[in-house]
């Protein structure tokens, strides 16, 4: 394809590129397993929580590369997937001319499943009161 140049040393403000741009790459892995995982990545602007961009992980790697169109230094990143807990990490850079990239490497965990130990106990006056009405094979009964 052809490669085009424009000269804007003395162009308006409002058509001249920023000169910074802002990048947040990282790699998504399970916190226990360690392997890569898809994920979705939010990024919002910290004060106003609008969303600057969105994106997907790598499924075979789980690395992923944003470019944060935001001449603002504060954001959030959120990082979901189904079945895992959601990761946030509020982020405060110095943007510099050039190419600014913010590493964020995300270890994703499953909750912890909640396990009954000790079945509830059931008091012996209901346990009554259904036989009273003719329930007594009730699955309350042990």
């Amino acid at each position: 394809g052809d490669i085009y140049y424009a000269d804007t040393k003395n162009a308006s403000p409002e058509f001249k590129p920023f000169a910074a741009t802002l990048m947040l790459a990282g790699k998504i892995i399970d916190a226990k397993t360690k392997k890569a995982l898809q994920a979705k990545i939010v990024v919002k602007d910290a004060k106003s929580g609008q969303v600057l961009v969105e994106g997907v992980s790598n499924s075979a790697t789980g690395e992923y590369t944003l470019i944060i169109p935001t001449e603002n230094p504060n954001f959030v990143q959120e990082v979901s997937k189904v079945e895992y807990e959601n990761f946030s990490k509020p982020f405060n850079t110095q943007i510099k001319t050039g190419l600014n990239k913010v590493d964020s490497n995300v270890e994703l965990a499953k909750p912890e499943p909640i396990i009954a130990t000790k079945p509830p106990e059931i008091k012996k006056e209901v346990l009554d009161a259904a036989a009273d009405y003719g329930i007594e094979k009730s699955p309350l009964r042990r």
